[in-house]
């Protein structure tokens, strides 16, 4: 089968620059006489033309937002809580709204026919697990404790529409650092509106060539509002976030996979032990 899970205008250079134009790539991956599952389908133009894809490939279309999967759900402490699946309660690790409508479109492709035997347990063990088994990182991952440092690799308007709310409103409580950076080769005026302006910012760059300059970034993010110092790697940024933030404070790092790389591999060698000499 096939699942898209949603568009978002991004990578619009090779995509497309309308909603529609970005599904119809997308929906290559369409096969005939297999089964698609639109995870959502939202914006101009983007369902109809995945029907007319599924309609020349003889493929069933399933829109999951229509087929809702569970009966509610919950974000506890440190994971998301699914009532009411047929499946019975599930419990996943990966938190936020953004991953309760994940859940739902890969339960729906969990539920159609497709010639594997997966009992009730084995689906309560993958979702519960799924970090663990699959290494995922970089989904609002939270990486430490007082202060909370949380990881996520959201990097277009798609992903800050869930990402912005649930910044603000740690920000409105007054303890919020975010270290940001980005590539050179998108529009980020979409996510920087997205952003909390209420908060301090240490703006950084990826250590890859195709990153945005940090000064550039901070201009940019000046235009929306967002003020802070610029800092030439994410090492420096995050070292000098983490200083300054308090034990119940919650220090973001985000805006480019690239930059949670930088961050973890810098987490990473921070917690090596030194080789005696």
């Amino acid at each position: 089968m096939a699942v898209i899970t949603n568009i978002s205008m991004d990578h619009t250079d090779l995509l497309g620059s309308t909603p529609a134009a970005i599904a119809s790539q997308k929906a290559g991956i369409i096969k005939p006489g297999r089964p698609v599952v639109i995870g959502n389908g939202s914006g101009p133009g983007v369902m109809d033309e995945f029907r007319a894809r599924t309609a020349r490939e003889g493929a069933e279309l399933i829109d999951a937002a229509a087929r809702p999967m569970f009966s509610s759900w919950t974000e506890a402490d440190a994971d998301n809580v699914y009532f009411g699946t047929p499946w019975g309660d599930l419990h996943c690790p990966l938190t936020g709204a953004c991953q309760a409508e994940n859940a739902n479109t890969a339960l729906n492709a969990l539920a159609l026919p497709h010639g594997i035997a997966l009992d009730a347990d084995a689906i309560r063990r993958g979702v519960a697990c799924v970090c663990a088994n699959t290494g995922l990182m970089g989904r609002w991952t939270v990486m430490d404790i007082n202060p909370t440092v949380v990881c996520d690799t959201g990097h277009n308007a798609g992903g800050w529409d869930y990402l912005g709310p649930r910044l603000q409103r740690i920000a409105d409580s007054g303890r919020l650092h975010m270290v940001i950076g980005f590539v050179n080769d998108k529009d980020i005026s979409h996510i920087l509106c997205r952003m909390p302006s209420n908060t301090r910012y240490y703006f950084t760059q990826p250590s890859v060539q195709r990153r945005r300059p940090v000064e550039s970034l901070r201009e940019a993010a000046a235009a929306f509002g967002l003020q802070g110092e610029a800092y030439q790697s994410v090492a420096d940024a995050f070292a000098a976030a983490h200083a300054a933030a308090g034990p119940q404070d919650t220090v973001f790092v985000g805006g480019s996979t690239f930059v949670v790389a930088d961050l973890l591999n810098f987490i990473q060698e921070a917690s090596r032990p030194s080789s005696a000499e």
